[in-house]
């Protein structure tokens, strides 16, 4: 496929992001930010809104300019975003949300981003006013780097293949940013692609990468938007990168220890179960969804330290904003849009065999929402006496019984004990 090729001018003596032996960075993911300028909160808006799986559309600026200033007061070395940094690859909300985290990098704060599958020539791009939906500029590879070109200044390296590249964060640690998707040479009339992969060119960048920061002694950390590992046995297709096997043999001669990702919205970690490769995987749940979560990674030259992190808006609210009850109490307000938006798939589902029980019905979509909330937010490590008590409310008896679940869904749902999925420690 063509490519345009971006020309880092950069030398490798350039002045590392930070000097600090102990900095931390925070990793987010799936932001899926539309420009204010590109609706109107009007009927189509709100119907596309009401469709979009649990994101917090309406306050996306609020949300993400609440962490800016909470990382101006707390100083990561770095804010990193694996990936659907937009909501449908709109031109207009990727140069907004570049502004928005201006202020980082006036302040020394390094702000780095890969693309997701909704972000390169996303064909459902499109703005929103009244009743009606328009096409709007899709964003090429050339706006991509144009529009995060501080992300591309501090690069060590960058694939002429793709969107990957290397920043050198300081005389302890390399980052290893990887673009894993699939997009057209040009704008797109079509849905963007689920699934993803590395381009074979970019295979041997990536190699190279890894070759020369182990022979500067570097310790590598790679993130990338689809997965390394199957997280569980909802996503594999679409979700796990096509050629992972090939990036896992890399990733084991380099013995890379940890890989941060996105794409599926849930919050969970896991290592490769035949043992073979040592890469952990992280992945962020979506900072556009309840609980608005992110991660803190504290680096020092002999562990690594992850920590899942809330946000929490309140403090950061400008006073026009406090009398708005979405945002002041807008734990509540996300996790309720969460709740509503997944009730409405078992209502929608279930309602022409329910719809003469409709206490049944409601307890069914309530049962359905709360195994959703343990699975993408990482709580999904119930004990088995938790598990046998869920399976016999009313509400998960009726989804076996309209055939939504299998009898055993809730044993494999809820409990994910194979590694603590909001916190990590790796030693070297």
């Amino acid at each position: 496929m063509g490519f345009y090729h971006y020309t880092n001018t950069n030398s490798h003596s350039k002045t590392l992001p930070t000097t600090n032996q102990t900095p931390k960075i925070w990793v987010l993911s799936d932001t899926h930010f539309i420009a204010d300028s590109l609706h109107d909160n009007g009927h189509k808006f709100k119907y596309m809104e009401a469709t979009a799986a649990s994101k917090d559309l309406k306050y996306g600026t609020v949300l993400l300019k609440s962490l800016v200033q909470k990382a101006l007061k707390e100083r990561p070395a770095a804010v990193i975003i694996t990936g659907d940094v937009t909501f449908n690859g709109a031109k207009k909300s990727a140069t907004q949300l570049a502004k928005i985290f201006k202020p980082l990098t006036d302040n020394q704060i390094n702000f780095l981003v890969i693309p997701g599958n909704h972000d390169i020539y996303d064909g459902w791009a499109r703005s929103f006013k009244g009743k009606h939906e328009y096409k709007t500029e899709q964003i090429s590879p050339e706006d991509w780097h144009h529009i995060f070109k501080s992300s591309y200044e501090n690069a060590t390296s960058v694939d002429p293949a793709s969107l990957s590249y290397t920043v050198q964060l300081n005389d302890q640690y390399q980052l290893l940013l990887l673009d894993t998707n699939k997009y057209s040479v040009g704008p797109a009339t079509t849905a963007p692609y689920t699934s993803g992969t590395i381009r074979p060119a970019t295979i041997k960048w990536l190699e190279q990468q890894l070759k020369e920061g182990q022979k500067k002694g570097l310790r590598t950390i790679s993130f990338t938007h689809h997965n390394l590992y199957q997280h569980s046995s909802r996503g594999k297709f679409g979700y796990v990168i096509e050629n992972t096997a090939t990036v896992q043999r890399l990733f084991s001669k380099y013995d890379v220890k940890l890989n941060f990702a996105g794409h599926i919205h849930a919050q969970d970690i896991t290592k490769d179960s035949t043992g073979r490769c040592p890469t952990i995987e992280v992945l962020n749940g979506s900072y556009a969804v309840a609980p608005n979560s992110y991660g803190e990674l504290k680096l020092t030259p002999g562990k690594l330290d992850y920590q899942k992190k809330m946000m929490d808006i309140s403090p950061f609210l400008r006073s026009q904003e406090q009398i708005n009850t979405d945002l002041s109490h807008h734990k509540a307000y996300a996790k309720k849009l969460f709740f509503d938006d997944t009730k409405a798939i078992i209502y929608e589902r279930l309602y022409a065999q329910a719809k003469n029980q409709p206490k049944l019905l409601d307890a069914a979509a309530q049962s359905f929402a709360q195994l959703n909330w343990y699975f993408f937010t990482g709580t999904d490590n119930l004990s088995a006496q938790q598990v046998e008590e869920f399976e016999q409310t009313t509400g998960f008896k009726a989804l076996v019984k309209y055939g939504a679940v299998s009898a055993n869904y809730a044993q494999t749902a809820l409990q994910d004990n194979n590694m603590d999925d909001n916190s990590l420690t790796i030693e070297y």
